[in-house]
């Protein structure tokens, strides 16, 4: 056997084929027998040696023990059966312990095995229980005493340890861990030398040193001195896990040394096994033997080393008695319900454990649910007869039912085949112990709940859980009487386990673990020992307890000995933890331990249609395209849009096809981005979302059009389309009456909101600061004549002042009703201000309140819903008024306002509204009411500016989103003061940026182009002089000098067809307008940015007149090359329009295009003729109707000839057409002449009509002085030629051939060469001096950009380094949940606010990781003399490490690059930086060099690749894939498919590209083609930190960081030399 064992000790836990028989090898090695002579396998007392003593033997080890004085504090049925020898061993250790006098220590895995050991040593040995459960909130007075008031005086109790030690009695300690470091200290003197100081003024003293003063002295002395004798008999049994492997405090020295230390590792496999056999004699032996050997092979060492949370093993009498007694039901959900793994292991972790499941065939062989439906369900005398199927067999259950006779009936309940069968599943668990229900927000989980219930007659307790909830608000709050006594309630909880109701804990979650560590007990063992003293024990511990002592209950309770109600369950519901996140692993080993464990998956799409059906009758098509857009993104493969849906949960999609039944006319494409507060998400997401509502096509549609009306007629009210009744109500001073003005945009919203309130919704009102949250609320309020209560949050606001506020009276606490409380009463209307400045842990107790109706307040006093069972006869009962509505207001989550994420947590359980910023239009009306005196061309500037300042903000170009507040502020002050300049107004809203120089010039710029002069001085004059003009006199005359005949030229004349019109691709822009005289007062008053992109070319110019002679209405058409399109604007208006011409005209290839348009009147429009020279092309173009006619001017045949000449430029001669307009206006004519050429056209517009002419002389121009006479000059004039400029040549390139033919040898020579080069050239770096000019010109070009991007960092930091509040202080803020503390005389009744420190034993929270690769191919260095390249990439990477300096531990970083030689050169490494600009510019010149050096060549796929497989590796926080590429994929055979499948290839890495090159519109429509919200077009380096702070904000939907830079090295090539001259265009690389 040892052989074998040696054996298998060499196999490797990872391996498959080896792991099955190391599990086996290493479960039953530790298996072993010990003879009775070592232990004897039973104890008992074996003879009296005095009256009513014991004598326990446990092996070889015995003592004598004395009856307990009070038997009913030691513990009872915990030693059920024959004990195993594992479990005597350790209960002989203790006896030892016992004997010597000794303190004890058991430590071991997460679970009840601990408590259960220190239980039955108490029961054996007839010993007395103090308990104590420790949690970060047990401060000293928990442990030694406290102090009560009892007739107006302060009197001290004894707690748990001093009672102990004076009735020699057993304290067990349990969590030590949990403890705060500086509490248990107070016992050290207690442990070591029996002695303690109480607070009363006595003195503990151990008992051999009191007995001999007790001889020296009287009792009478002895008590006078306050001395008090430590019994012989007190021990101390402390309970504890390790840490730092489990999270919690390690042990302080000085602690850990005064115990004894027992290793309680649990029980063996065959004695398990033993014990579970003869729990369940009725099911297969074979089968607990399977269940145990996945427990305990998930136990191992191995496991442990793969980061697999331990098996709850405690739980398996639970699973397999569920077995036993439904025997079809298979082994692994059993099993699951103990260890749900799927929900908190990563893929490797779950693949892992069903790796051990298939090993010991418990892992299902298909993925086929079992079936199970609920039967019938008769309840009786606290037990209900459950009759349950299970795969086609009947098995009748007896579970625990509540005694609620007459149970609510309601409707809201609509079961389906999954949710029965969940039911079912309960039903199961609920036989033998408590569950949790885990399942995403909104799934339904709390319905489920409810109905369960329903069918067991239970009366549900519900309890919110929250983050800083204190142990005691879990089990008891403290409280006053009249005459000031104080006095202990109970919470909840306690009520429902003394009364036998299901506690529905909600937010499991959400709770400090060490909170929840008091209730461990009540679950294990039902049993628990309150603050006041008082016991709760299980229900036939309590019968044994009474029978045995004969005890009355009275007497039962003056001992404070309670009985926990027999058909008392808890159901714990939970959100599910995020996999991968450490901060978030809430399902911990302990927590394990403590439920039977159910997931609940969010409804399919039949089974939510089914829903909305029966619960609302039916749904519409607008809410099936809902339906279909909800499922799609929760079966999306991108992380952010998954983490998106549960916007629309079942929840939502119930309210939303509720909304859509009462207001047909909704738009669903509305609904969602309602739901989804689309308006402000992160840029990916958004567009992501964009993309499935334009794939599903569903357009978005602004309301803001139909101009809605709002007005008050008698007892109703209409706003828009939709008229209620107004309320009627006496608390006229509570209705808001506010000054509002009516535009568009806020009627929209008004309209929405009045539709929500009338349906019965919560609203919720999400916005930035001063886009009018609050006056919309109160308008609403004031339109329907409804009284309000305000309650304002912030960042201090607790649970208790939300809902009470207590206050001393007359030395009695008084509890006094928060606006919220009198809302509910009193039908009042709730308005929550600034809910996402309170912490979400504080404003998640809401959700009971909206979602159920019911709340449980500080004092006791519970709200629930008007017809709950408890109205009539409760005192404590406060039902909810039917009129109470909630309106909540909260700033948008994320940057800059980095509030807590109010809709995150709570956002589905309200009809939620996006307030944004009026339009345009809308705020123009607003103003103009707010200053009707104020001129409309200052309040036009006023709306332009602070549009563009507030889209500028939601790009990340500036951090303040101005809102339309400031601007009303301003307005208000022109108003009042007419003669007040507008720059010296406008800085009262600016001047809070003065001392930001970067902000400061990007007001300026703004602010300047659009009319207001900030920061100009009155110097600033620029108009030119008056000259008159002289007057008009002869400048020459042609004269012919030597005449002779007249050559008569033949004219021909032909008519001219005009194609079938073409319907072009219409487009709307913004304007970009730009007020001239903002910075320098001159003759130009504006100016206009027309978009014709990074690659285009304004061609062409040409106004057409308006019919009113107005200039201001005169159309200015624009024409742009690169791509084709026309733009058509009006100097007054406010958008432009666009057309695409690509593929009307064809300029001959290799020439460049020129244009010419001309204007053409009709009797009721205009329309514009356009000229292309070089290929003489017409088209007739009409812009505002969209469409276009090409002007055929020859033959099919000479059509086709002209067409493949325009393909071989080699064939054209340099010859082009002109076009004279001359004539168009009055005679309707064009003239088109052949430039160095003989041919003439004369085209009548109106009859398409052509005239030509050839000339015996080539045409150098041609003046048109009037229709008869026109004037040419030939090129033999010897007048000065205005030559044209040649076309722009292509770049010289060598082609791929001549490169192949270039022999191997002489390649390797070459590049040797080149080597060698490269080296001598690093070595002279290294020696060389750092250069600060160089530096500093590369850091200048982005020395905004950086500090843009350390700005949002450093805002993200400084929130992640918020202060908390730490309570228990002897000094600070006094702490409103301990004012009673305070009255009693307690010290440590104060709070303060400290940086939170990780919990030790915390996973270390992990960096997010960069990458940046960088593109140093030869065409790199080659091509940066036409654009630039290289250096703007060095100014990119100085960017990145310039940012990111300081934030290394947040954010690692690497820099690497590629070239034609390797993708993967090392340029920075994330464990060593550069820690000063000499490094900084060594690591440019490095990337400079390289790139002078090297092959040509290209890698980019390959280079994505690694890129994303190397990242999917590491263990890092956050892993982000940005690459930075060109965007001609399809030029070197890249399909777009290709691309995106590689940035989609690892699930745990969010890829980005950023194309930073394109030819045309290339760019643009690749990006179209990438999957939503994972590709960018940044032609602009300037752009690149906008886009980063996207993904930065996307990464809180997604996971990890890899920026990665490619450029092909091809793209100078196709860039004419045109395009090299536009100013800001930038190419990243040679794309």
């Amino acid at each position: 056997m040892k052989d074998n064992r040696s054996m298998f000790s060499k196999m490797n836990f990872l391996q498959p084929s080896s792991r099955r028989v190391a599990v086996l090898q290493r479960i039953f090695s530790k298996t072993y027998l010990v003879t009775p002579n070592e232990i004897s396998r039973s104890f008992g007392v074996f003879g009296t040696k005095y009256a009513g003593e014991k004598l326990v033997k446990i092996g070889d080890i015995s003592k004598v023990v004395k009856p307990a004085k009070n038997p009913q504090y030691v513990p009872l049925k915990y030693v059920e059966g024959e004990s195993s020898q594992e479990i005597l061993r350790h209960l002989r250790w203790m006896l030892q312990k016992d004997l010597l006098g000794q303190d004890m220590f058991l430590i071991g895995r997460p679970g009840p095995l601990r408590r259960l050991l220190a239980m039955q040593y108490l029961e054996i040995t007839d010993r007395e229980l103090e308990y104590v459960s420790l949690s970060r909130d047990t401060t000293e007075a928990d442990l030694k005493q406290r102090r009560e008031i009892k007739n107006g005086t302060a009197v001290y109790f004894d707690q748990s340890a001093v009672r102990a030690a004076v009735e020699g009695r057993i304290l067990i300690l349990e969590g030590i861990e949990k403890a705060e470091r500086n509490v248990l200290p107070v016992l050290n003197n207690l442990l070591e030398n029996r002695e303690m100081h109480l607070e009363d003024g006595r003195f503990l003293m151990p008992a051999k040193r009191y007995d001999q003063l007790l001889k020296e002295h009287s009792q009478e002395e002895l008590d006078c001195w306050k001395l008090v004798r430590v019994s012989e008999n007190f021990r101390v049994i402390a309970l504890g896990i390790p840490v730092p492997r489990y999270v919690g405090n390690p042990l302080d020295p000085p602690l850990r040394s005064r115990f004894q230390a027992r290793d309680i590792s649990g029980l063996t496999y065959k004695e398990q096994l033993e014990a579970l056999r003869a729990l369940v004699p009725g099911l297969e032996g074979a089968r607990l033997s399977q269940l145990l050997s996945c427990a305990h092979a998930l136990l191992t060492a191995d496991a442990a080393a793969l980061g697999l949370a331990d098996f709850p093993a405690d739980g398996l009498p639970a699973a397999a008695r569920i077995l036993e007694n439904t025997p079809s039901l298979p082994d692994y959900d059993a099993l699951y319900r103990l260890y749900p793994y799927k929900s908190f292991l990563s893929a490797e972790g779950q693949a892992a454990v069903e790796n051990v499941l298939s090993t010991f065939q418990v892992l299902p062989r298909h993925s086929k649910s079992v079936s199970m439906n609920i039967n019938n369900v008769i309840p009786k005398n606290g037990t209900a007869e459950v009759e349950i199927t299970v795969e086609r067999k009947s098995s009748v259950l007896q579970v625990p039912c509540g005694s609620l006779r007459e149970n609510v009936v309601t409707n809201d309940f609509v079961p389906n085949v999954y949710q029965e069968k969940l039911l079912a599943d309960l039903m199961l668990s609920h036989q033998f112990k408590d569950i949790c229900v885990i399942g995403p927000r909104g799934c339904g989980k709390s319905a489920t709940v409810s109905e369960f219930a329903k069918r067991l007659n239970y009366v549900v307790e519900p309890i919110v859980l929250y983050q800083d909830m204190t142990s005691r608000d879990l089990l008891q709050q403290r409280s006053t009487l009249l005459n000031g006594d104080t006095i202990w309630q109970n919470s909840p909880l306690v009520t429902a386990a003394l009364e036998g109701k299901l506690a529905v804990l909600d937010g499991i979650h959400r709770i400090h673990p060490s909170t929840l560590a008091v209730v461990h007990r009540l679950v294990h063992d039902r049993e628990l020992t309150l603050h006041d003293g008082s016991r709760l024990l299980r229900h036939d511990r309590y019968d044994d307890i009474k029978s045995s002592q004969n005890l009355t209950d009275n007497q039962l309770e003056e001992y404070g000995i309670f009985k926990i109600h027999p058909s008392f369950r808890i159901i714990a519901l939970a959100e599910p933890p995020v996999q991968g996140s450490s901060l978030t692993q809430w399902l911990s080993p302990e927590m394990l331990s403590l439920f039977l464990y159910h997931e609940m998956r969010p409804l399919k799409p039949d089974e939510e249609m089914h829903l909305v059906k029966n619960l609302l009758g039916s749904a519409n098509k607008a809410f099936e395209h809902v339906m279909r857009v909800a499922h799609r993104m929760r079966e999306s493969d991108d992380p952010a849009v998954r983490a998106l849906s549960s916007s629309l949960s079942t929840r939502q999609l119930l309210r939303i096809a509720k909304r859509m039944r009462a207001y047909p006319g909704d738009s669903p494409a509305n609904a969602i981005y309602r739901a989804c507060l689309a308006r402000f998400l992160p840029a990916l997401p958004r567009q992501a979302l964009d993309k499935i509502l334009l794939d599903e096509d569903l357009p978005l549609i602004n309301a803001e059009t139909s101009s809605p009306t709002c007005k008050v007629e008698g007892e109703k009210v209409t706003i828009g389309n939709t008229t209620v009744p107004r309320y009627k109500t006496d608390a006229k001073t509570k209705i808001p009456d506010i000054q509002f003005y009516d535009v568009p945009q806020h009627i929209t919203a008004l309209e929405w909101l009045l539709q929500d309130f009338f349906l019965g919704e919560h609203l919720l009102l999400i916005g930035n600061q001063g886009v009018g949250k609050n006056k919309l609320a109160d308008r609403l309020l004031q339109l329907l004549n409804r009284p309000r209560e305000y309650i304002q949050l912030h960042r201090d606001t607790t649970v208790q002042t939300l809902t009470l506020q207590p206050t001393v009276r007359d030395g009695v606490v008084v509890y006094e009703d928060s606006p919220l409380v009198q809302a509910v009463k009193l039908g009042h209307v709730l308005i929550v201000d600034e809910a996402d400045k309170a912490p979400t842990h504080v404003t998640c107790i809401l959700k009971t309140l909206v979602e159920s109706g019911e709340m449980i307040l500080s004092d006791g006093r519970r709200i629930v819903p008007l017809n709950h069972p408890q109205t009539p006869t409760n005192k404590g009962i406060i039902p909810i008024h039917p009129d109470f509505r909630m309106i909540v207001l909260a700033n948008r989550p994320g940057f800059p306002f980095l509030g807590n994420d109010f809709f995150g947590a709570l956002g589905d359980l309200f009809s939620c509204h996006a307030v944004d910023n009026p339009s345009a239009q809308s705020e123009h009306a607003l103003l103009k009411q707010y200053g009707p005196d104020v001129p409309d061309e200052i309040i036009a500037r006023l709306v332009r500016a602070f549009g563009e300042l507030r889209n500028m903000a939601d790009q990340g170009l500036v951090q303040y989103p101005y809102s339309t507040r400031e601007v009303v502020n301003i307005v208000k002050h022109l108003q009042e003061f007419p003669n007040e300049s507008l720059v010296n107004v406008v800085g009262n809203v600016f001047d809070f940026d003065t001392y930001s120089q970067e902000v400061q010039d990007t007001l300026t710029e703004v602010l300047q182009k659009n009319g207001i002069p900030l920061h100009v001085h009155t110097n600033k004059i620029n108009l030119a002089k008056e000259f008159p003009l002289p007057p008009l006199q002869q400048a020459g005359e042609w004269k012919v000098t030597h005449p002779s005949p007249p050559t008569i030229l033949p004219v021909e004349e032909r008519f001219l067809r005009t194609k079938t019109p073409i319907t072009l691709r219409k487009y709307q822009h913004p304007l970009d307008l730009t007020e001239a005289r903002g910075s320098v007062f001159s003759e130009m008053q504006s100016y206009w940015v027309v978009p014709v992109g990074e690659t285009g070319i304004v061609a062409g110019l040409a106004v057409s007149k308006s019919f009113e002679n107005d200039p201001l209405k005169d159309w200015i058409h624009v024409m742009a090359t690169n791509p084709m399109k026309l733009f058509s604007m009006q100097s007054s208006g406010k958008d432009i329009h666009e057309l695409s011409l690509q593929g009307l005209l064809h300029p001959v290839r290799g020439s460049r295009p020129r244009f010419k348009m001309c204007p053409i009147k009709t009797d009721d429009s205009s329309i514009l003729l356009i000229h292309e020279e070089s290929s003489n092309g017409l088209v007739l173009v009409d812009p505002f109707a969209g469409y276009a006619r090409p002007v055929a001017q020859t033959s099919f045949i000479e059509d086709t000839t002209a067409t493949l000449a325009s393909a071989f430029p080699f064939n054209v001669k340099d010859k082009n057409w002109k076009m004279l307009t001359d004539l168009v206006e009055d005679k309707k004519f064009i003239v088109l002449f052949e430039d160095n050429g003989q041919r003439i056209d004369a085209i009548n517009v109106e009859t398409m009509t052509a005239y030509s002419m050839t000339l015996p002389v080539n045409l150098k121009t041609l003046n048109l002085p009037s229709i008869d006479r026109w004037l040419v000059e030939d090129t033999e004039s010897r007048k000065y030629l205005l030559a044209k400029a040649d076309p722009s040549e292509p770049i010289p390139r060598v082609s791929q051939a001549e490169k192949d033919a270039v022999p191997e040898h002489v390649k390797k020579a070459a590049h040797e060469m080149a080597q060698k080069a490269f080296k001598q050239r690093l070595r002279e770096i290294q020696m060389s001096e750092y250069d600060a000019s160089v530096y500093q010109q590369y850091l200048g070009s982005v020395a905004a950009q950086v500090q843009a991007l350390r700005v949002i960092l450093g805002s993200l930091q400084a929130k992640s380094k918020e202060r908390q509040w730490q309570r228990h202080q002897t000094t600070g803020e006094l702490d409103d949940a301990k004012l009673i503390e305070g009255l009693t005389g307690e010290k440590t009744i104060y709070r303060r606010r400290f940086e939170k420190e990780p919990e030790l034993g915390t996973p270390q929270t992990k960096p997010k990781r960069l990458k940046f690769i960088v593109d140093v191919s030869g065409s790199m260095y080659r091509f940066n003399g036409y654009d630039g390249r290289l250096d703007r990439e060095m100014e990119a990477v100085i960017m990145v490490m310039e940012a990111f300096q300081g934030f290394e531990a947040q954010i690692q970083y690497d820099i690497m690059g590629h070239s034609g030689e390797d993708y993967n050169l090392q340029f920075v490494d994330h464990r060593k930086p550069p820690a000063d600009n000499k490094q900084r510019l060594d690591i440019i010149k490095i990337m400079h060099a390289h790139s002078q050096f090297c092959l040509s060549g290209d890698h980019t796929l390959e280079a994505t690749k690694f890129g994303i497989s190397q990242l999917s590796k590491e263990d890092c926080d956050e892993a982000i894939v940005v690459v930075l590429s060109d965007a001609n994929l399809r030029r070197y055979g890249i399909a777009p498919e290709s691309f995106a499948k590689i940035l989609t290839s690892e699930s745990n890495v969010s890829a980005y590209a950023i194309f930073i090159g394109s030819l045309g519109d290339e760019a643009v429509r690749l990006t179209k083609q990438m999957p939503a919200g994972r590709a960018f077009v940044c032609l602009d380096l300037t752009k690149l930190p906008q886009i980063l702070q996207q993904i930065f904000s996307a990464s809180v939907l997604s996971t990890r960081l890899f920026i990665f830079c490619n450029l092909s090295t091809h793209f100078a090539v196709f860039v004419n030399n045109m395009l090299l001259n536009i100013f800001g265009v930038l190419y990243f690389n040679d794309s």
